[in-house]
Formats: C-alpha cells, sequence, structure tokens
C-alpha cells in the first residue's frame, strides 16, 4: 500500500508519520496485513535535484525533513 501523506508535508516539511497515522488510516482502510509492503508518499523527491531544495537546511545547518517515526515503524514491523 501507499500512504500518501504529501499534503501534509506540503504543510510542514518536518512532517513525521505515527503510530496514530497508521491507526487512523487502517480505521478508515482496513487492516494493514501481515507481510504487506507499505511506502510512504510525501512528493519530496519532487525537489531533486536541487540539493538544497532537497536537504532543506535552516539558518543553523538543521534539515527539516518528513519521514516515519519510531513508534509507527515498530507497529509496522
Amino acid at each position: 500500500i501507499v500512504l500518501d501523506f504529501s499534503k501534509e508535508v506540503a504543510e510542514n516539511p518536518d512532517f513525521i508519520v505515527t503510530r496514530e497515522h497508521l491507526e487512523q488510516w487502517e480505521a478508515e482502510n482496513g487492516q494493514i496485513e501481515d507481510g504487506t509492503f507499505v511506502a510512504l508518499r510525501t512528493d519530496w523527491s519532487k525537489r531533486w535535484p536541487d540539493i538544497e531544495a532537497f536537504e532543506n537546511k535552516d539558518e543553523d545547518g538543521n534539515q527539516h525533513l518528513p519521514g516515519w517515526g519510531l513508534d509507527a515503524l515498530k507497529f509496522l514491523i
């Protein structure tokens, strides 16, 4: 399955998928079955090959990127 959080990432580049997001998805779409490949769509790849846009660093050099939260990964595993 593909979890599309591209709208959330467009509004918040630090968006992190949590277990709560996965449980909400399951409530709307059904349980994610064992062995299912789960992909995350953020559209962040559209920033490539612009390295500055892709890394999205603030004035202190810290990157602001979307991704998976540890609780979400543990839930899926």
